[in-house]
């Protein structure tokens, strides 16, 4: 990674590792722990929503109830999302207008 193009990177670069660790270490845990509540039998494992009353986004649009696969793969979507404004292929115009120019 080349850390010189923005004074920015070395930060992002600590931030994004760091974080990615985080998601690697705690993704199985998650994973495992959604498998089960979803088939726990539970009258709260049946609702999806954002907030402790699980409501719908801006009361209109519901969360959707994922599947297993489909809750694991999002946590993986999320890690590429953590890893790619780092490496080499993301170009700076699609970095956060924040993160650098």
């Amino acid at each position: 990674v080349d850390t010189s193009s923005s004074p920015l990177m070395p930060t992002l670069l600590v931030f994004s590792s760091l974080l990615a660790v985080a998601v690697v270490r705690t993704m199985p845990a998650l994973v495992s722990f959604y498998a089960d509540f979803r088939s726990s039998g539970f009258d709260l494992a049946e609702h999806r929503g954002y907030g402790q009353s699980a409501c719908k986004l801006y009361g209109i649009f519901p969360a959707p109830k994922l599947s297993v696969p489909a809750m694991a793969f999002s946590g993986l979507a999320f890690l590429g999302l953590v890893v790619f404004p780092v490496t080499s292929m993301c170009p700076a115009w699609m970095r956060a207008p924040c993160l650098g120019s």
